[in-house]
């Protein structure tokens, strides 16, 4: 992790949240599982301007995200062997994006001082792993 970004965890609930932190808008951070299961759900949510590309990396999977200017949620399964596939929300690695305002509300597009909501993929949370990695770069840096 970049010395400039910040990334905390912690449970709400039934559900494990990441908060990602990063002034110079790149960056990258594994997360654990240090003892029992995962929750249910785990959300990562991106203190950023935008999201040109965020990878979430588990085992041998590689879930690639990326948000374009026009909030349009784009996202990719990347194989082993380098191949790409884009994926839609019918697909288990899919990650659903909520857009949120300052004070936490869902809106329909990302707003300055707002978070983009990233959910972790059904696969992931179906499979027995212990730990994931996740990449980011924001559109303004």
């Amino acid at each position: 992790m970049r010395p400039s970004s910040q990334v905390t965890a912690s449970n709400e609930g039934n559900q494990a949240v990441i908060e990602v932190y990063s002034n110079s808008g790149i960056g990258d951070a594994s997360v654990r599982l240090v003892s029992g299961a995962w929750p249910k759900s785990i959300v990562m949510r991106f203190h950023l301007q935008g999201l040109e590309n965020m990878k979430f990396s588990y085992g041998e999977t590689i879930v690639n995200l990326s948000v374009n200017t026009e909030n349009m949620v784009l996202e990719s399964i990347i194989a082993p062997d380098g191949t790409e596939e884009e994926i839609d929300e019918e697909s288990v690695y899919w990650m659903p994006v909520t857009f949120l305002d300052e004070a936490g509300t869902a809106v329909d597009r990302l707003a300055a001082g707002g978070v983009l909501e990233v959910n972790a993929p059904a696969s992931f949370l179906a499979g027995n792993y212990a730990q994931f990695t996740i990449n980011w770069i924001d559109f303004y840096r």
